[in-house]
């Protein structure tokens, strides 16, 4: 005889548990809701911005650092809209991005800032810079970075000229699928993507479509767009891109490195509020003399300031002349860091501290340039 089992078990019964425990929910949030509404006014009074990202880091730290079984992936996902429509309930803060929709600075944004936000695709990474600057916009996403493919030279330059401040860094994977309205793989004589992608998927077009053309494009969800137009042919782009174009990937996950990652910068008119977990970013232009970048990275070296990233581009006034962009661990209000940083200003033409800001975590991210 088959036991039926515990009753107080059953489907019916456990579902009414999970019903009981989403009301609980949603009361929860409501009242959530109305302490941020009181934050409104508490900001108004002591001038602060509606957007922290020291804040919202110390509240996924302290969210993921329960264990259950739920995923942290899941729970980061969900906070991330509780955040979201937290900022939302005070003020709906516009962001711009690198488009247009469906690039992976699209989903980078949409990731950082969740949907809540006024999100508006810019066709120019010049535009993001100029909108926010203008204050027609109050944050904007631009690429900086892939691990694999090296720094994006415009964004460099533009951090240049720039009075903005960077105040959050987002990390992202890459994963790129072959999108087409195409059914077998021999039907593609054009392949489409941003060059940076095309690179990033090199051994597979070489093993699997070795004779179709490859073509650059402005971006991802560009080359999506085209192969709407166009038979034949295929789009190397990202889920997001998947989903809003409506096309079913034929191939996914075709990048030649599983760990591929790219860097965004988060740009604003405010410098975020220091946390534990800080890098800084500036530019050094260096006098013309011997041992000159030697003699300026000495003082940190000196300090234990631990470098993460030196990367050098041509000054645009002086030919055969660099400036040198640095990351390193810290924030510039450390004392460490500042004693070491007015060590280094008289080894230079000048320093251009572009901001400390709480450092991106690339554990379960997953996404790319677009």
């Amino acid at each position: 005889m088959v036991s039926k089992g515990n009753k107080t078990n059953s489907v019916r019964n456990l579902r009414q548990r999970i019903d009981q425990i989403d009301e609980r929910i949603t009361d929860l949030l409501h009242k959530r809701g109305k302490v941020a509404l009181e934050i409104v006014h508490a900001k108004g009074r002591e001038k602060l911005s509606t957007y922290d990202p020291s804040r919202e880091r110390e509240v996924f730290e302290r969210v993921l650092s329960h264990s259950g079984p739920f995923p942290k992936v899941g729970l980061r996902a969900i906070f991330r809209e509780i955040l979201s429509a937290s900022r939302s309930l005070q003020r709906q803060i516009q962001v711009g991005y690198l488009g247009p929709q469906g690039t992976f600075t699209h989903e980078a944004t949409l990731k950082h800032f969740g949907e809540s936000a006024s999100l508006l695709a810019t066709p120019r990474l010049a535009d993001v810079f100029r909108s926010v600057e203008q204050c027609e916009l109050d944050y904007g996403v631009v690429p900086v970075e892939n691990s694999l493919e090296g720094v994006v030279s415009e964004t460099l330059d533009l951090l240049l000229e720039t009075p903005l401040k960077i105040c959050a860094e987002i990390i992202l994977t890459v994963r790129h699928s072959l999108l087409t309205r195409e059914r077998r793989l021999e039907e593609i004589q054009r392949v489409y993507s941003h060059p940076i992608a095309l690179a990033q998927c090199r051994r597979w077009l070489a093993e699997h479509l070795p004779n179709a053309i490859k073509v650059g494009t402005e971006s991802t969800a560009a080359a999506v767009q085209k192969v709407l137009k166009e038979g034949d042919s295929a789009a190397i782009a990202g889920p997001l891109a998947a989903k809003l174009y409506r096309m079913k990937p034929l191939r996914r996950n075709i990048q030649d490195r599983t760990e591929d990652l790219t860097r965004f910068l988060v740009l604003s008119r405010q410098e975020a509020s220091p946390t534990s977990q800080d890098k800084t970013t500036l530019i050094l232009s260096l006098k013309n003399r011997p041992g000159a970048l030697y003699q300026a990275l000495r003082p940190l070296a000196q300090a234990r300031i631990n470098l993460t990233k030196i990367e050098s581009r041509p000054a645009k006034n002086e030919p055969w002349s660099y400036l040198f962009f640095i990351d390193c661990d810290g924030n510039y209000r450390d004392p460490r860091l500042s004693g070491a940083l007015r060590k280094v200003e008289p080894h230079c033409r000048f320093v251009k501290l572009l901001g400390s800001y709480p450092r991106g975590d690339s554990q379960g991210l997953r996404g790319k340039l677009g």
